[in-house]
């Protein structure tokens, strides 16, 4: 496996290989990523993983700080993954000081988009500048960040990238709780909490689909049940995947979306409600 440091390393090696299939990470590496890059490798004969912080997506510094750092162990993990190249750039090879940024009005605006200021602006603007130096023709995202997903969605279809953008679903522990690299930070008493977050929405959703349609009240009863168990709650809501919209009706496709923080780590999480 080939570690790529700057933008020229990454430019030179894209051109010396086929088909790319790409996984944009922060790092601190889980089985959530683990199966992204396997589906890459499903997807494509190379596959190419980019491992960057991205500061720009931070609007609380000591957030970024606090965030899970462990390169030499996530290049082991990628490698035994299958993973032909992995770009780790410094961030003045990525971040620049000009007044460039890329905004995906509409669907960034509410949810995490509202909770975090500016962190859509500072994805699509890295996202877009990692898809015009891979080049590749498969991008591969995971689910349990659903409007990310639906934000770079929009930004390629906007603006044309010649990048599929594929999704997989949330990978979990056995418990029931997402994936995530933040899940390091949670306590122990934290950490036996946390799933109560996906059974409340499982809950919720199995409601709606076996012929609930107050989503309203579903939707306050999975918020009460979350607050009762310690967890400050940010939004529980139904909403339309691909416009990130809140629906006051299940309807195929729709999905369940919660952030919720216990102590100093915020969760989020998201699941099918599986109507039709």
């Amino acid at each position: 496996m080939k570690v790529l440091r700057t933008v020229e390393e990454a430019r030179t090696y894209r051109k010396s290989v086929g088909d790319v299939a790409f996984v944009p990470t922060m790092g601190a590496f889980h089985e959530g990523h683990y199966e992204l890059m396997r589906e890459a490798k499903r997807l494509c004969p190379t596959t190419v993983v980019s491992l960057f912080v991205n500061p720009m997506q931070f609007n609380d510094p000591t957030d970024l700080d606090r965030y899970p750092r462990q390169e030499e162990r996530d290049f082991s993990g990628a490698q035994a993954a299958g993973v032909d190249a992995v770009f780790a750039p410094l961030a003045e090879d990525l971040v620049s000081t000009d007044s460039v940024r890329v905004r995906v009005s509409g669907v960034a605006d509410r949810w995490e988009g509202e909770s975090r200021p500016g962190h859509f602006e500072g994805v699509a603007t890295i996202v877009l500048k990692l898809f015009n130096i891979i080049s590749a023709s498969t991008a591969v995202f995971g689910l349990k960040d659903l409007q990310q997903c639906a934000v770079v969605r929009t930004m390629v279809e906007s603006l044309n990238v010649p990048v599929k953008v594929h999704t997989v679903e949330t990978v979990r522990s056995p418990d029931g709780l997402a994936l995530s690299s933040r899940n390091a930070l949670l306590t122990e008493v934290e950490r036996a909490t946390a799933p109560r977050l996906y059974g409340f929405l499982t809950e919720c959703a199995e409601s709606l689909r076996t012929g609930n349609t107050d989503v309203a009240s579903a939707v306050a009863t999975a918020r009460e049940r979350l607050e009762t168990s310690g967890f400050v709650v940010g939004y529980v809501a139904l909403v339309d995947p691909k416009t990130m919209t809140e629906l006051g009706a299940p309807r195929p496709g729709c999905r369940l979306i919660a952030a919720a923080s216990l102590g100093n780590v915020r969760l989020i999480d998201n699941i099918d409600v599986k109507y039709c």
